[in-house]
């Protein structure tokens, strides 16, 4: 990772792990990697509604084979029963490419308050206006823990480690600059137990040996983060090392945080079991220092959800989103270019095609949904009743082009899944309307829980039928889903999820393409079905908006399918 001046880290984060994509792409063995793929081609010179030829195009989901450019499609009748190609690769990889090159020009990320999000947002912004589109922005203010320069830790042997792969920050610990003798405190080297079976810095008992002024190398196991750390700065520690334990699956760098509101005053890195091994040897000699700098604040963001209509016959309509931020870890190109691009690519498509449907269509791109799905939430909060009562469904694209992909839709009828949450009446409408377009293709599909891990979260809570699609995260691939999808078993869908390599080359572009198409299709056919008589029917059961919005709170799982990490 390049070293960068600054970084601003929203305060409710999930944080992840840096890896390193592969330097070279084999076409023949890997026809998905983006430099297998033609270059974009330039929005100004997109023939709106481009597609490939049906009669040409693999529709078996086992061809790598990207969509042809040069063929053209017509406008598609919003009530057709067919499953055309609305978009070429090319149209798409064509925005994921803009993100991922603000992304380089931004320490590598598009996290939320950061330089990389305000650029992205302004792309979104000024690729709608282009097509015609009048935009709002909805701004709101977020709590950031703010990075800037990168954190060091550097021994006189050992200059090399690099940020965000061998170390990284314990999140909420403050900042400081500090060169200093260590201390190894309580370490079981190898351990043989489970995970967090040590108990190294657990105990204040731990450190009575310990020499004040000095930095506390200390194991991650049975207790917190905060515990031991505290241990560590009452025993007169002027910063702390945590490295992971080292058993099997618990030796790279890992996430981690202290409670937002902590008594913690010294800096509190991360490490690899690995390194942290290197460090309690070098401990063994007094006259071995360690170079630990923290450079972190805390502070308020304003950000900006992106936000556009297409008019329809009637004054209801709906919706489609997508989160625009990345976490600051790396680019955010699956998780959420895809989306991105897929709303983007759609809103074209309708809006240079000039299609009448009988309801409108609002696109929205989020921001703070690493965080706690904050933007989404924010827009329904900020609802009034009458706002909410127009609004018919809402369509959800959140990673739709991982790399091992699964093509799952929401089951909005839990006939597979039973739902967390309240489900709100017609989101099986959603979901029978993705299952329509994938059958007529002839490609597997799954269902998945609506469980409120993404931004449908919101408006599910109010009562608003939602539905969309995923590809598959940080899951292991199932041996059922390695047999429908054709995929190995005991690997990930996305092994770069909320990592640094999630980049271009992190892109199934054959089946992100399909999603987006599907994506296309379903809301144009939403959009221009006639189902006023439902429509009254689910504006009467589901109640007053902003009663149920008043009580909605971040998210519960801290944004896109995980939770903090605290020992």
């Amino acid at each position: 990772m390049l070293h960068f001046t600054r970084l601003l880290i929203p305060v409710a984060f999930v944080f992840a792990v840096g890896c390193q994509a592969s330097e070279d792409t084999d076409c023949t063995t890997d026809p998905q990697g983006a430099e297998c793929i033609e270059n974009p081609i330039d929005n100004e010179n997109t023939t709106p509604g481009n597609g490939t030829d049906p009669d040409t195009t693999d529709t078996t989901g086992d061809s790598d084979t990207a969509t042809d450019p040069d063929e053209q499609t017509q406008p598609v009748d919003p009530a057709s029963e067919q499953a055309p190609n609305y978009h070429t690769t090319d149209e798409l990889t064509s925005h994921l490419t803009e993100l991922a090159a603000i992304a380089t020009a931004n320490q590598n990320n598009r996290a939320a308050g950061t330089s990389g999000y305000a650029e992205s947002v302004d792309y979104v912004r000024e690729s709608l206006e282009s097509w015609g589109y009048e935009v709002t922005l909805q701004g709101f203010t977020i709590d950031i823990y703010d990075i800037g320069a990168d954190p060091i830790l550097e021994t006189l042997s050992q200059t090399e480690w690099v940020y965000g792969e061998d170390y990284g920050i314990i999140h909420y610990s403050p900042g400081a600059d500090v060169n200093a003798t260590m201390v190894a405190v309580d370490i079981e080297p190898s351990p043989e137990g489970p995970a967090n079976s040590t108990n190294s810095g657990c105990q204040p008992g731990d450190f009575a040996d310990f020499t004040a002024g000095s930095i506390a190398i200390i194991q991650r196991g049975s207790c917190t983060f905060e515990e031991k750390s505290l241990n560590a700065q009452n025993a007169g520690a002027i910063a702390v090392v945590i490295f992971n334990e080292g058993q099997s699956g618990r030796e790279d760098l890992f996430d981690g945080a202290l409670n937002e509101n902590n008594d913690i005053e010294i800096p509190v890195l991360s490490a690899s079991y690995a390194v942290g091994i290197s460090l309690v040897t070098e401990s063994e000699n007094p006259e071995n220092n360690l170079h630990l700098m923290s450079d972190v604040t805390f502070g308020a963001q304003l950000v900006h959800n992106v936000i556009a209509d297409y008019s329809g016959a009637s004054d209801d309509f709906w919706m489609a989103g997508a989160h625009l931020d990345s976490v600051p870890e790396g680019p955010g190109i699956n998780d959420n270019g895809t989306g991105v691009a897929n709303i983007l690519e759609t809103a074209r498509y309708i809006a240079t095609n000039a299609i009448e449907l009988n309801h409108g269509v609002r696109f929205a791109f989020w921001s703070g949904e690493e965080l706690g799905l904050l933007g989404s939430t924010h827009y329904v909060q900020e609802l009034t009743n009458e706002d909410a009562s127009h609004i018919l469904g809402y369509l959800n694209l959140d990673m739709i082009g991982s790399p091992k992909p699964g093509r799952f839709i929401y089951d909005g009828d839990e006939s597979d899944y039973q739902s967390s949450m309240s489900l709100p009446e017609g989101s099986g409408k959603i979901e029978k309307a993705y299952e329509d377009f994938f059958n007529v293709r002839g490609v597997p599909h799954a269902p998945t829980r609506l469980d409120g891990r993404s931004d449908y979260y919101a408006f599910m809570a109010v009562g608003i039928p939602s539905g969309g699609l995923f590809s598959g995260a940080e899951d292991t691939i199932s041996m059922e889903d390695s047999q429908l999808f054709d995929l190995p078993t005991n690997d990930y869908y996305d092994a770069c999820y909320h990592r640094a390599c999630d980049g271009l080359d992190n892109i199934h572009f054959e089946v992100f393409t399909q999603m987006s198409d599907a994506t296309t299709h379903v809301l144009t056919r939403l959009a221009n079905s006639d189902d006023s008589v439902e429509t009254r029917t689910l504006r009467q059961t589901r109640g007053p908006a902003q009663e149920h919005s008043q009580h909605l709170q971040a998210a519960p799982h801290k944004g896109c399918h995980s939770a903090e990490i605290v020992r």
